[in-house]
């Protein structure tokens, strides 16, 4: 048992469009390396990129012996079409790795198409578990591991996190990287390749599940590391940078030994990365800036105070505020996340965000309405279970709201949000927070 599929589902599941993105699934690529170390071959299919593609041709032509596939929640209803066609047609084992199964790894083993889940990092669990089917071994030893015995299901204690200096840099020939790179660059302005050169995130914010996956230290590659595999990926792929897409990236004792590492190895690069505001510096971004970076993705979320403390997030407006003045004062363009639709917020309260952007104009902008994501505090604290089981799964994507803020409808929510996009995105006109604070009031008036 040594032929592997391994699929990134659709994000939405009854869309059969193409879903353009610069990002590769880093999960899959990260996985796929480790069992092609261990001798396996190892196919993967992305359905972001190649939605039209049929999957019983595909297991028809390579034959695997078993099927993994990512599941985040806004996906895990394509993620299910896929195993449902799969056992339709085939008797192959199915396993699902990712947010969503390691956060409901029983509910998800209900499911009679899937018959395994990775909880957690994914690598050493799914290695085992084909070293434990090809040889007929009992499943109760594979940590991470859950799965069905007798008509009952188990979920195996989580593994310790991984050094990831033990596991294989990222291969990239898995997918077609062309299309990521077209799309990247339209986006950046430069020929990227999307990479992750950490695990894990020192913060835990309050919309976020991905400590559920990853853990909440820090886990580098070396800077030496780093920096070798970067110089082998720009002549092989003939790009000129890096988008880093870690949770965030100026972690001050390791960030500046990559600076000084990108110096010392002579590599001429551009780069991307995330930032947390609290983190920014002048001599931070000086080195990141002599080091090659030419953006700086800020996550600044909201324009209130009292949002950010209720997001966890450990930052105030006034330190975005000054994040975004470096940045400027030291030429490195700034791009940035916001949100709508928090649980409690109000009108006047994403008018102060809608301000804060037209002052700091970061570019691009990301735009998101905010989704009560399962192993979150905030979909515990404001019951986003009951939220994400009545939600139609073209809510799932952060472009639809799903769910009220408490002082303005999900409806109004929606409208808000699509205001302020075709005001910053296609140079509409201003957005009439009066006439939505009317609205809000009437509606609670209602109430």
């Amino acid at each position: 048992m040594s032929n592997i599929l391994l699929i990134r589902p659709h994000p939405v599941v009854d869309d059969t469009k193409n879903f353009p993105t610069e990002s590769p699934p880093i999960g899959i690529i990260s996985l796929g390396s480790f069992l092609r170390s261990k001798g396996m071959d190892v196919k993967a299919i992305d359905l972001c990129t190649d939605p039209q593609t049929d999957i019983v041709s595909e297991i028809l032509k390579i034959k695997p012996d078993i099927v993994g596939i990512s599941s985040m929640t806004c996906d895990f209803p394509s993620a299910l079409k896929i195993v449902d066609q799969i056992k339709r047609h085939f008797d192959i084992p199915t396993v699902l790795g990712g947010a969503h199964p390691t956060i409901f790894p029983k509910e998800v083993l209900q499911n009679p198409s899937i018959d395994y889940v990775i909880i957690g990092e994914g690598e050493y669990a799914f290695h085992e578990l084909i070293i434990a089917l090809k040889n007929d071994k009992a499943f109760s030893e594979i940590a991470s591991l859950g799965y069905k015995e007798n008509g009952s299901i188990f979920t195996n204690p989580r593994r310790p996190f991984i050094d990831i200096n033990t596991l294989p840099f990222p291969d990239y020939s898995f997918l077609d990287n062309e299309k990521y790179i077209d799309f990247g660059e339209r986006y950046l302005g430069f020929r990227h390749l999307v990479a992750v050169i950490s695990r894990g995130c020192t913060n835990r914010c309050s919309f976020c599940a991905q400590h559920q996956v990853w853990g909440n230290q820090f886990r580098f590659f070396s800077p030496e590391r780093v920096v070798s595999e970067l110089k082998r990926l720009m002549q092989e792929y003939n790009v000129e940078g890096f988008w880093f897409k870690d949770s965030v990236l100026t972690v001050k004792n390791w960030t500046i030994p990559f600076c000084e590492e990108i110096s010392r190895q002579k590599l001429n690069v551009k780069w991307a990365c995330l930032a947390r505001v609290d983190q920014v510096d002048k001599e931070l971004i000086k080195s990141m800036k002599k080091a090659g970076l030419v953006k700086l993705w800020i996550g600044a979320e909201s324009a209130s105070d009292r949002i950010l403390q209720l997001l966890n997030k450990w930052i105030t407006v006034d330190q975005t505020r000054k994040a975004f003045r470096i940045c400027k004062d030291e030429c490195v363009d700034t791009a940035a996340f916001f949100m709508f639709g928090l649980p409690t917020e109000t009108v006047d309260e994403m008018e102060l965000t809608f301000e804060l952007i037209r002052e700091t104009n970061p570019k691009p902008l990301h735009l998101a309405i905010y989704h009560p994501l399962p192993g979150t505090e905030l979909y515990e604290k404001y019951n986003g279970a009951d939220v994400i089981k009545h939600a139609n799964p073209r809510e799932l994507v952060f472009d639809m709201a799903c769910m009220s803020t408490g002082p303005v409808s999900k409806e109004l929510v929606q409208e808000i949000y699509d205001s302020i996009c075709n005001y910053f995105i296609k140079n509409g006109s201003k957005p009439d927070f009066k006439e939505f604070k009317r609205i809000a009031s009437f509606q609670e008036a209602r109430v």
